[in-house]
C-alpha cells in the first residue's frame, strides 16, 4: 500500500502538474462552498477565459491534521476519485494489485503523463 501511494502520488504530480502549467490566460473563480457528509466541504469553482471558459471544477476538501486537504476533484460532474477507482478495479480484476502497481510504475519510469496509469499506450 505504501509503495502504491508513492507511485500514484508521483503519477498524479507529473500528469496534472504539466497540465496545469499549460494554462496561461485562464482564471479560477471561486463560486461558493457547501457542507458535505463527514464534515467535508466542497469548494465550487469555474474557469474563466480561454478554451475551457465556464468549466465547473469542484474541490472536495477534508480537515486532516489541522490542515484542509483536497480529497477529490470533480470536473464537469466527473469525480477523479470515482474514475480512478473504476479503472483500478478493472485492472485488479484482470491481474491483481501487482499488475496495477506495475502499470503505474511503468508510466512513471517512462515519463508518460498523458494517459491514465491503467491504459496501455499504442506503440
Amino acid at each position: 500500500q505504501k509503495e502504491f501511494v508513492g507511485e500514484f502520488t508521483e503519477y498524479l504530480s507529473a500528469s496534472y502538474g504539466t497540465r496545469i502549467a499549460r494554462y496561461a490566460n485562464e482564471q479560477v473563480v471561486t463560486l461558493g462552498a457547501r457542507a458535505e457528509v463527514n464534515e467535508d466541504v466542497t469548494v465550487q469553482t469555474a474557469i474563466k477565459g480561454g478554451q475551457f471558459d465556464g468549466a465547473a471544477i469542484d474541490y472536495r476538501m477534508r480537515l486532516l491534521g489541522g490542515k484542509w486537504q483536497v480529497i477529490d476533484v470533480v470536473i464537469e460532474g466527473i469525480s477523479l476519485v470515482s474514475n480512478f477507482r473504476s479503472q483500478f478495479a478493472d485492472v485488479i480484476a484482470q491481474g491483481g494489485p501487482q499488475e496495477l502497481l506495475k502499470r503505474i510504475r511503468a508510466k512513471n519510469d517512462a515519463g508518460v503523463v498523458d494517459a491514465p496509469p491503467t491504459e496501455k499506450r499504442a506503440p
